[in-house]
C-alpha cells in the first residue's frame, strides 16, 4: 500500500504543469527593468523603485468615527547580487 502513489503522482504532476505554464506566461509578460551602471554604482547596488500610491478604503456613510487615511507610497529595493561561482576541481594534482 505504501508504494501505490501512481494516481496521486499523476494528479500532482498535472497540477504542477498547469501552474508552471501559468508562471511562464506571467514571466513573459512581466516588465523588465535595467538600471544604469552609474546609478547602481552610486547607490551601492541597491536601487529603490517607487510603486503606485495606496490608500486604505473606509466603508459606510458615517465617517465621523473613522480615522483619517494616509496616502502611502511604497519603495521596493532592487538589489544586485553577484552570481555564486562554483569552483570545479580537476582530478589532477
Amino acid at each position: 500500500m505504501a508504494n501505490q502513489l501512481a494516481k496521486d503522482l499523476e494528479i500532482m504532476f498535472e497540477n504542477y504543469v498547469e501552474g508552471f505554464e501559468a508562471a511562464c506566461v506571467v514571466s513573459r509578460n512581466a516588465k523588465k527593468f535595467r538600471p544604469g551602471d552609474t546609478a547602481m554604482q552610486r547607490a551601492g547596488d541597491v536601487l529603490y523603485r517607487p510603486q503606485h500610491y495606496h490608500m486604505n478604503i473606509e466603508e459606510g456613510l458615517d465617517l465621523s468615527s473613522k480615522t483619517p487615511t494616509a496616502l502611502v507610497q511604497r519603495l521596493v529595493p532592487s538589489v544586485f547580487k553577484e552570481p555564486k561561482k562554483h569552483s570545479v576541481h580537476s582530478g589532477c594534482a
